[in-house]
């Protein structure tokens, strides 16, 4: 017989949800970098620098789009709260870039609903931060 191992603590979904969001936020920078999406605001930073659900809020998105970085962008505090996420302009703006929101909008209807508990969290964290 073995020596008995502990037991991993099992994280909580909400502790795994704010990791995951500051995983999420550091690519969309490193993707799109730290200049509002929606207006003339340059070199974002504090709490001035918003991940901000384009172009449609974060309170209609599934879980899986919440966290994936094609419906997030660098928006400044004013834009992102203050204006609502400027959901009409960001759409344009992609539209514009040649992104298929049409396509973005059925995955995220595709995906709503689903159930996305612990292991979800924990495997997209993995692939975001292969060290954790």
């Amino acid at each position: 017989m073995g020596i008995p191992q502990p037991k991993k603590k099992k994280q909580s979904v909400s502790k795994l949800k704010k990791q995951l969001w500051l995983l999420v936020r550091q690519e969309v920078f490193k993707k799109y970098g730290r200049d509002c999406y929606t207006c003339d605001s340059k070199n974002l930073s504090g709490v001035n620098l918003q991940g901000g659900h384009v172009p449609w809020p974060g309170s209609i998105l599934s879980t899986e789009c919440k966290y994936d970085i094609r419906f997030l962008r660098p928006q400044c505090y004013l834009c992102n709260i203050h204006r609502g996420g400027m959901g009409a302009m960001a759409l344009e703006r992609m539209q514009r870039e040649g992104i298929d929101t049409e396509a973005l909008w059925e995955h995220n209807l595709i995906t709503k609903g689903g159930s996305y508990g612990t292991f979800w969290f924990q495997n997209k964290i993995a692939e975001l931060d292969p060290i954790h």
